[in-house]
C-alpha cells in the first residue's frame, strides 16, 4: 500500500469521528482521575495497539516500525503560550500518569515554550481544544523530502447527544501505512478502554 501513496504530494488523510466517551468520563469520575490524563492514555494505548499507526518514514526514505510510540501533547503555560510535552508511553496508567505529570511540570518550568520538531519519529502529536467542538480539522505538515509520517490527533470539546457524551477526535495519518480499517480499530480501542473495569 505504501508505494501507491508515497509518490503523492500530500499522502496524508484526516478523519474526524464523534467518539462515545461516556464510559471514559464515568471512569474518570468514579476513580477521581483527570479526564485529560485518562483520554491521553486511552489514545496513546490505542495508537500503540494498532501496528499501522507505529510505522514511520525516516528522512532517508527508510520505513521503520517502532515497538512503542510516545505522545507529544501541547500544554498551556501561565502566559497562555503553548509548549510541547513528551511522555514515555507505559501501558500501566498509574506509571504513565506519574510520568506525564513530571514531564509536564518540567516542561512548563522552562523559561521558553518548547516545540517538538519531529526529529525523532517514535512519537505522535496530540492537541486538545476543549473550548469548542469541530467536525473537521487540518494539521500542519512538511511537504517534499522533509515530510514525515507522524500521526497527528486533536481532541475537541465534548457534548451530550442522546444521553451519551460525544467528543470529536480527529486523526491525520499517512495513507501509505493507515487505511479506514486500521482507523476503525483505533477508535474501537479507545471506546474499549473506557468500558474496561
Amino acid at each position: 500500500m505504501f508505494r501507491q501513496f508515497a509518490g503523492m504530494d500530500v499522502p496524508f488523510f484526516s478523519v474526524t469521528v464523534p467518539v462515545d466517551i461516556t464510559s471514559l468520563l464515568e471512569k474518570a469520575k468514579a476513580e477521581n482521575l483527570p479526564f485529560f490524563a485518562l483520554s491521553l492514555f486511552a489514545v496513546a494505548r490505542a495508537v500503540n495497539v494498532v501496528e499501522a499507526l507505529r510505522y514511520r518514514l525516516l528522512p532517508d526514505g527508510e520505513i521503520v516500525l517502532h515497538d512503542k510510540i510516545d505522545p507529544v501533547y501541547l500544554a498551556m503555560r501561565e502566559d497562555e503560550a503553548i509548549t510541547a510535552v513528551r511522555v514515555p508511553f507505559s501501558d500501566d496508567f498509574a506509571a504513565f500518569d506519574a510520568a506525564r505529570r513530571e514531564e509536564e511540570k518540567r516542561t512548563l518550568a522552562m523559561p521558553e515554550p518548547w516545540f517538538y520538531r519531529g526529529d525523532e519519529r517514535d512519537v505522535f502529536f496530540l492537541s486538545a481544544v476543549p473550548w469548542f467542538s469541530f467536525s473537521g480539522m487540518s494539521h500542519p505538515i512538511m511537504l517534499g523530502k522533509k515530510y514525515d509520517s507522524i500521526v497527528r490527533l486533536t481532541l475537541g470539546k465534548y457534548g451530550r447527544q442522546d444521553g451519551k457524551a460525544i467528543m470529536p477526535l480527529d486523526i491525520q495519518s499517512h495513507h501509505g501505512f493507515v487505511d479506514g480499517f486500521r482507523l476503525a480499530q483505533f477508535f474501537r480501542e479507545i471506546e474499549r478502554f473506557g468500558q474496561e473495569n
